[in-house]
């Protein structure tokens, strides 16, 4: 049994394509409707133009055909999002296969380029510190973890109990 989400996009995966089908069908019917309305018009005119019609009686405005070609227009557009909710998890999936090796190596090249610089963060405001200070320069937050003056356990700069006895630091 697959799981709701799975089964939504299934459904989706089927009806994104009928959307997109009934939207390019509303185009189709809509250009030939246009088309003849195109017709309707220019017959109506000669017909006034003889003075068989009276200007009252020729079609002035858009015909139904261009209503249907922008709801078609619109009906593809939803459509193809719906194929988009469909293979979201695909599209991911495929984009961190690619993705994936490029940012390791990236990650590689990078590290030890940090590490050289002898510059780390402040837990406490982020900012940039030497690698040896013992203190933050910006908000004087301890850098180097504290030992623990019972046990002599290293912890946590902040830490306001002993990750290994419990004592208060």
């Amino acid at each position: 049994m697959t799981s709701p989400p799975d089964n939504v996009r299934e459904t989706l995966k089927i009806l994104g394509p009928v959307v997109i089908v009934v939207g390019a069908l509303l185009i189709i019917f809509g250009i030939q409707d246009e088309r003849s309305a195109e017709e309707r018009r220019t017959q109506q005119s000669r017909e006034f133009m003889a003075g068989k019609r009276d200007i009252h009686d020729i079609d002035h405005g858009p015909s139904g055909g261009f209503f249907m070609i922008g709801g078609g227009m619109f009906a593809i557009v939803i459509g193809l999002g719906l194929l988009g909710f469909a293979f979201q998890k695909g599209l991911l999936r495929y984009q961190m296969r690619q993705y994936t090796p490029m940012i390791k190596e990236a990650i590689r090249e990078v590290a030890p380029a940090l590490a050289a610089s002898g510059v780390r963060a402040c837990p406490s405001c982020q900012s940039d510190c030497a690698t040896d200070a013992r203190f933050c320069k910006q908000c004087g937050a301890p850098l180097a973890p504290a030992a623990c003056s019972h046990c002599g356990a290293n912890n946590d700069a902040d830490a306001r109990f002993c990750s290994s006895c419990g004592k208060p630091m």
